[in-house]
C-alpha cells in the first residue's frame, strides 16, 4: 500500500469537470465554525459538494493513510459512522 492513498473522482462525478486524483498526503485539524467562516468571508473558495456516497468513499480512503494520528483516524471513523446512519 502507498504511504499516501489517492482517491479518484471521475469527470462529472461531482462538481469537477475533469477526471481528478486527490492525493491524501496531509491532514490538518480545523475548527468547523472557523472553516465555515473562511468560506463565508471568501478566504476559501467552495467549488461544490460531494454526494454522501462519494464523501464516505473519500473518508474511508483517508483512513488508510500511514500518516494519520490515532485521534485523526478515530475522528474519520466517527465521521463515516455519522454519514452512514
Amino acid at each position: 500500500m502507498d504511504r499516501f492513498p489517492s482517491f479518484f473522482i471521475p469527470k462529472h462525478g461531482c462538481c469537477l469537470r475533469e477526471n481528478t486524483w486527490i492525493q491524501l498526503e496531509a491532514f490538518y485539524e480545523f475548527d468547523k465554525a472557523a472553516l465555515i467562516q473562511e468560506v463565508v468571508n471568501s478566504a476559501i473558495d467552495r467549488i461544490g459538494v460531494l454526494d454522501p456516497t462519494m464523501s464516505i468513499e473519500l473518508v474511508t480512503c483517508a483512513t488508510h493513510s500511514q500518516d494519520l494520528t490515532q485521534f485523526q483516524e478515530q475522528e474519520l471513523l466517527r465521521q463515516i459512522e455519522t454519514m452512514t446512519t
